[in-house]
């Protein structure tokens, strides 16, 4: 299992470079595959299939990790590594690895670590100037739903991002004991236990958690406006929200965060502090092991987190861009610039 994933993930953290744009990392990442692995995982920027996204175990098109040699392999870990923060890294390795465990638990060897699917959509190579075309890498598979999608004006989107975990908690084995997404459950249980009666009416949505998360592929968003506001919160619970959003959004590298959007968006895009469009929702039980679900709402950012499959030990975390979701907002703007000309 090991072979398949991290074979030359040392390697790869060895060897970046921190100044290595997305951009470049995935230039490079592209010729580092042989032609048939590069005739696999490249598309068009048009394909219909880079809208097509989802965590479920299914065959996807790309190229897999299963049919990657080494060196081909460290270079997917490198652009993985030059995509994601240190802790996104880990935890995204720690959702294949994960995989099996479930082949171990199930006895399905239809749990593979090397069904994980490289795309590459456009030409991320870029211009003398550091500009170029719009391009997006995707890196999924079951519970792993990566994408980044940089634009000609140099903004980089991160969402749809979604790492899930099943079983939330390893329970047998070498792993006994290891909970991937755990901290989010205990963070967000803390503040929801913080409030007083009048703030925990607000904040409830449902007795019951939903099956799962409301804005998965294909899904409108759920009543933003549920829950209760940030700024009916007090000061420790704003910071204790705050941390729990920027623990997702530190996932990712910095260009992909919030706070590097460009400031012409900061209105519509970027999270604003203690703002009262932001909300904290909460369903289901509080206690911990039973199903839950919560919800942070910043400006147009949407997390979501549930816990209630396989007996409340499989968990789901998403954040949605309602505007920029595959840099959709930027690309319209730099289409209608263009059109303007």
């Amino acid at each position: 299992m090991r072979s398949v994933i991290t074979a030359g993930a040392a390697v790869a953290l060895a060897a970046l470079l921190p100044d290595e744009a997305p951009r470049v990392a995935a230039a490079r990442c592209i010729a580092a595959l042989r032609p048939e692995s590069a005739a696999a995982a490249r598309f068009d920027f048009v394909d219909p299939l880079r809208l097509d996204w989802h965590f479920i175990p299914r065959e996807r098109r790309g190229v897999p990790l299963r049919a990657l040699d080494d060196a081909e392999r460290r270079a997917t870990h490198r652009l993985l590594r030059s995509l994601l923060s240190p802790l996104g890294y880990e935890r995204a390795l720690g959702v294949i690895e994960l995989e099996a465990v479930l082949r171990d638990i199930e006895g399905n060897p239809g749990r593979d670590p090397g069904a994980y699917w490289l795309s590459v959509f456009g030409d991320p190579a870029p211009l003398a100037d550091g500009s170029g075309a719009p391009w997006m890498v995707r890196f999924e598979g079951h519970h792993l739903s990566l994408q980044w999608t940089g634009t000609p004006g140099g903004e980089l989107a991160a969402t749809p991002f979604f790492l899930g975990a099943n079983p939330a908690e390893v329970r047998t084995g070498d792993a006994a004991g290891r909970q991937l997404l755990g901290s989010f459950e205990v963070a967000a249980r803390e503040l929801a236990q913080s409030l007083d009666a009048p703030q925990r009416a607000r904040c409830l949505l449902a007795a019951v958690a939903p099956a799962d998360v409301l804005f998965g592929p294909g899904q409108s968003p759920p009543d933003l406006a549920a829950g209760i506001p940030w700024t009916e919160l007090s000061p420790l619970q704003q910071e204790q929200a705050h941390r729990l959003a920027a623990a997702v959004f530190d996932h990712v590298a910095p260009a992909a965060r919030p706070a590097a959007r460009p400031a012409e968006t900061e209105r519509t895009d970027r999270p604003q502090p203690n703002s009262a469009s932001n909300r904290f929702a909460w369903a289901g039980s509080l206690s911990p092991g039973e199903p839950h679900y919560w919800r942070l709402v910043l400006g147009r950012d949407v997390i979501e987190y549930d816990n209630t499959q396989n007996g409340a030990n499989h968990t789901h975390l998403l954040w949605r861009h309602v505007v920029q979701d595959f840099a959709a907002g930027w690309l319209k703007r730099h289409h209608d610039q263009q059109h303007r000309r």
